[in-house]
């Protein structure tokens, strides 16, 4: 007797080729869609996240407010956990904004003009 195949999606049974696991191409995509969200949930979040900080730091550019302590972005939310890159082993990039530590107490916002952002130092 033969074993029964149902689709992974939708659990219809199947007819066709042994290896067959979707009824249709829909049910495919539906399943693969469902299966890469939770990857791709985390991927956005980040996103969501280094969006934020670079925002943040664009307003205190255009306010043109270079230098704040650390507490300060952390009041309004900026994640210190969520960077692109490195640049010179010393200023924390987000996208084309920057904060380069002057020591404890004291930030300095930078701003790379186009074309001049390093998103990772080489090693």
């Amino acid at each position: 007797m033969k074993e029964r195949r149902t689709c992974r999606c939708c659990e219809k049974d199947l007819r066709g080729r042994a290896d067959q696991k979707f009824c249709s191409a829909h049910c495919r995509s539906n399943y693969h869609n469902k299966e890469n969200r939770k990857r791709l949930n985390l991927v956005r979040e980040v996103n969501r996240e280094l969006l934020k900080n670079r925002k943040i730091l664009k307003q205190f550019w255009l306010a043109e407010i270079r230098e704040l302590n650390p507490a300060q972005l952390e009041k309004i939310g900026y994640r210190t956990d969520r960077i692109t890159g490195l640049q010179a082993g010393q200023i924390y990039c987000c996208y084309d904004f920057g904060i380069r530590v002057l020591n404890k107490e004291l930030l300095q916002i930078v701003h790379f003009p186009e074309g001049q952002v390093i998103l990772r130092e080489a090693d």
